[in-house]
């Protein structure tokens, strides 16, 4: 078993941040375009702090990969691991 959820190639995608106060609280982003893979929304996973500097409502480009092999108590949609998040201008 792998120390890290298995993730699928990187990709880019931009949408709005969504802050949720509930499990502790935890970020999503909400997509420009529903995406086949991911659908219209997916919660962030490694982007707490890149995200709250950023703020709710801001519309953000994350680079990362979905985490394939995992499961979550959020049932919120699918998990992304960030690499890296921009704020668009």
């Amino acid at each position: 078993m792998p120390d890290r959820p298995q993730t699928d190639s990187q990709f880019e995608l931009a949408g709005t941040l969504r802050h949720h106060p509930i499990e502790g609280g935890f970020w999503t982003l909400d997509l420009d375009e529903p995406a086949a893979t991911v659908g219209d929304h997916l919660v962030l996973v490694g982007a707490d702090a890149a995200a709250r500097a950023a703020g709710a409502g801001t519309r953000v480009v994350v680079r990362g990969a979905q985490q394939l092999d995992t499961v979550d108590f959020l049932m919120a949609g699918p998990r992304f691991e960030v690499a890296s998040l921009e704020v668009q201008a």
